[in-house]
C-alpha cells in the first residue's frame, strides 16, 4: 500500500472513529481533528506536487519539438499560474488525479462532520461553528494551496514537513532566510528561502575550503543526529552533503572557449552553449549521496546481472584481461536501468521506490527510496566548495583509462570519481535553454521534469574525455535508453530514510 493510500486509509479510520467516540473529551476530540487535518494537508501536497510536474512534464515536451507551439507553452503556463494563484484544478490533470482530490476532500469532510457532532454534543457550540463552516468550503474546494505555491522548476520538491512535527531534513519554518551571492550579471540580490530553525547550521556557501566543507557535513551530521558516513545493507557506502547555495553553469568565456575547442561537433557546441548562464542555486535540505558510482557487483547484487563493457566477457574485455573488475563502476546501463535499480535497491531496504519502470517508460512515485541525482544536486556536491573548471583546479587530473572507483583523491565532500571513469546519469531532462529560467531570479531545489525516452542530462567526464568534457559545470545530453561503455551512474538517498 502506497504512503498516499495508506493515509486515506488512516482518514477513514479516524472518520469513524470520530463518530463512535461520543463522551470524547474536548481535547482528544481536538487532537483527532488536528492528526485528520494533517493527513488530509499532507495528501492535498502531494497531489499539488504530482499536477506541476504533469504541467512541467508537458511544457518540457513541448519546448523539445523540433518546432515548439508557442501558444501551446503559453497555455500550459496559464495553467500553472492559476494552480499557484487560486487553487484551479487544471482541466488536463489526468482523471486519477482528479479522483484523489475528491476523495482526499470526501473522506477529510467526513472526519470533520464526525467531529462537528461530537462538538456539540460536549456543548462546545462555538468549535462546532468552526468546523460548520469549514464544511462548507470543502463543498466547492478544488485544491488547497500552500502559503508560498511550490512549483518542481523554482521551489523545493521534497516533502513538506507536516504540522508542528518538522521532518529531521527538511526546513521547519515559513519564515523566509535570506541568501547572496555576488557577481552573477543580472541576478536579483537575494533568494528567499524557508529558514530551518535557528539553532541549524548555516548552509554550506560557495565558495568555501576542503576544512569548511568538512565542517559543515560534521555540523548537519550532529544537528540530525546522523553520521556523515553511512553504509547500506549491501555495504554501499555514502556520504552527507549538507544544504548549500552555489554558482552553477560556466561563464560565458568558458563556454566560449569549450565551443571553440568542439571544432565542427555541432553536439558538443550545443552541450556547452547549455552549460550558461551561470545562476545561484540554493538547495534546502541535506543528502546521502553515494562516495563512488555504483559498482558491477553492487549493481549484479540488486540486479541479477552484470551488462559491463569492461569484464572477462564484454565488449572491452582485451582492455581488462586478467583483472577482477567487480568494483569498476557498471557501464553500459540505460537511465531506465539506472533508475530501475534504484527501485529495487529502495525495495531491498524496505523503502518505497521513487520510479515505475515498465521497460523503457518511467515514471516518478511519492517514495522516499534511492534515486539519481538532480543535476544541481550532483554540481554542488562535485564542486565541493569550489569555483574552478575542476574541483581540484583548472587542469585536468584524472585517470586515462578506466579503473576500480575510488582510485583517485576524493573532493572536499568525500566523493570518488566526480570526474573520470565514467559519466553519470542525472534524474533531469536535459533542455538546452534550461538555465535561463533562472538568470534572473536564481533557482531553488531545481530539477527539470523528465519525461518519456527524451534525452537526459549527463555529467562528469569519461575515462576518454579530454578536458571541456570532464568539468564541473560541463553537461551533456543522451537519450533515455541508450546503453554505452562510457556512462554510469551513483545514487543518493534522503536522509530522513535513514534515521
Amino acid at each position: 500500500m502506497s504512503r498516499a493510500s495508506m493515509g486515506l486509509f488512516l482518514l477513514v479510520a479516524l472518520g469513524f472513529s470520530l463518530t463512535a467516540t461520543f463522551a470524547a473529551d474536548v481535547s482528544e476530540i481536538d487532537k483527532r481533528v488536528q492528526t485528520a487535518r494533517q493527513v488530509y494537508e499532507a495528501e492535498n501536497e502531494a497531489i499539488i506536487r504530482d499536477i506541476f510536474k504533469q504541467i512541467d512534464a508537458k511544457e518540457a515536451a513541448e519546448r523539445a519539438r523540433p518546432k515548439p507551439d508557442l501558444e501551446r507553452i503559453k497555455a500550459i503556463k496559464a495553467e500553472r499560474e492559476e494552480l499557484e494563484q487560486d487553487g484551479k484544478i487544471p482541466n488536463s490533470a489526468s482523471t486519477k488525479l482528479k479522483s484523489r482530490i475528491k476523495k482526499n476532500n470526501s473522506t477529510f469532510a467526513s472526519a470533520l462532520s464526525a467531529a462537528q457532532t461530537e462538538y456539540l454534543k460536549a456543548k462546545n457550540d462555538e468549535q462546532a461553528e468552526v468546523l460548520a463552516a469549514e464544511l462548507e468550503t470543502l463543498k466547492t474546494a478544488g485544491l488547497k494551496m500552500p502559503e508560498k505555491p511550490e512549483s518542481p522548476d523554482s521551489k523545493p520538491v521534497a516533502d513538506k514537513p507536516a504540522a508542528d512535527k518538522p521532518a529531521a531534513d527538511k526546513p521547519a519554518s515559513d519564515q523566509p532566510a535570506k541568501s547572496k551571492v555576488a557577481g552573477i550579471k543580472k541576478a536579483s540580490p537575494e533568494i528567499k528561502v524557508k529558514a530551518w530553525p535557528k539553532n541549524a547550521p548555516p548552509f554550506a556557501k560557495a565558495p568555501f575550503d576542503s576544512a569548511q566543507a568538512q565542517q559543515a557535513q560534521a555540523a548537519w551530521a550532529k544537528y540530525l543526529k546522523v553520521s556523515v558516513d553511512y553504509t547500506n545493507k549491501l555495504g554501499m557506502k555514502f556520504r552527507l552533503i549538507p544544504p548549500g547555495e552555489f554558482v552553477m553553469g560556466s561563464s560565458p568565456a568558458e563556454i566560449e572557449e569549450a565551443v571553440k575547442s568542439f571544432g565542427e561537433d555541432q553536439a558538443l557546441k550545443a552541450s556547452a552553449l547549455s552549460e550558461g548562464p551561470q545562476h545561484r542555486v540554493v538547495l534546502t535540505y541535506p543528502i546521502y549521496l553515494s562516495t563512488h558510482e555504483v559498482t558491477q557487483a553492487e549493481y549484479q547484487q540488486v540486479m541479477g546481472k552484470n551488462p559491463a563493457s569492461f569484464t572477462s566477457t564484454g565488449s572491452n574485455k582485451q582492455l581488462v584481461m586478467g583483472v577482477d573488475t567487480s568494483a569498476y563502476p557498471v557501464d553500459t546501463v540505460s537511465w531506465h536501468d539506472a533508475a530501475e535499480f534504484c527501485s529495487r535497491l529502495s525495495l531491498v531496504a524496505n523503502l518505497s521506490p521513487v520510479y515505475d519502470v515498465q521497460g523503457d517508460n518511467s515514471s516518478l512515485l511519492n517514495g522516499n527510496g534511492y534515486r539519481l541525482p538532480s543535476e544541481a544536486e550532483w554540481e554542488f556536491a562535485t564542486r565541493a566548495g569550489t569555483t574552478s573548471k575542476f574541483w581540484n583546479g583548472d587542469e585536468l587530473k584524472t585517470n586515462s583509462k578506466i579503473s576500480p572507483v575510488g582510485a583517485l583523491l576524493p573532493n572536499p565532500f568525500g566523493l570518488f570519481d566526480t570526474v573520470g571513469n565514467l559519466r553519470e546519469w542525472i534524474e533531469d531532462n536535459w533542455e538546452p535553454t534550461w538555465y535561463a529560467n533562472f538568470q534572473e531570479s536564481g533557482a531553488i531545489n531545481p530539477r527539470c521534469p523528465f519525461s518519456g525516452n527524451s534525452n537526459r542530462v549527463v555529467r562528469g567526464g569519461c575515462y576518454a574525455d579530454g578536458p571541456f568534457t570532464s568539468r564541473s559545470s560541463s553537461r551533456m545530453a543522451r537519450p533515455a535508453t541508450i546503453r554505452g561503455p562510457d556512462i554510469g551512474f551513483r545514487v543518493t538517498l534522503p536522509v530522513s530514510s535513514v534515521k
